[in-house]
């Protein structure tokens, strides 16, 4: 069925490719991936990590100092809030607002 679908729509123009996303209900990307949710949900574990952190990128262990939590837990946080678009990994276990 899904095969007779694709087949039928001819796919030359812009304006057929964004309707088959649309129907589809493919999420649109920005130039950086995946589009960012204007107000993020945050916990109150996480907005203490937050408010530890800025736009330079910041080692795990740093971060952890600062907001008194063992670096296991920041770990699990920070994964967290990279999954909600909040931080991003650079090497080196260096972590970043974006």
């Amino acid at each position: 069925m899904l095969k007779l679908f694709f087949s039928a729509l001819p796919l030359k123009t812009p304006n057929h490719s964004s309707a088959l996303l649309l129907y589809l209900k493919v999420p649109r990307l920005s130039k950086f991936g995946m589009q960012r949710q204007l107000f993020v949900t945050l916990s109150d574990k996480e907005k203490q990590v937050v408010k530890h952190m800025s736009p330079n990128p910041k080692h795990i262990d740093l971060i952890a100092l600062d907001a008194s939590l063992k670096v296991s837990e920041m770990s699990s946080l920070l994964f967290q809030l990279e999954m909600k678009g909040v931080v991003m990994e650079q090497a080196g276990k260096l972590f970043k607002l974006l």
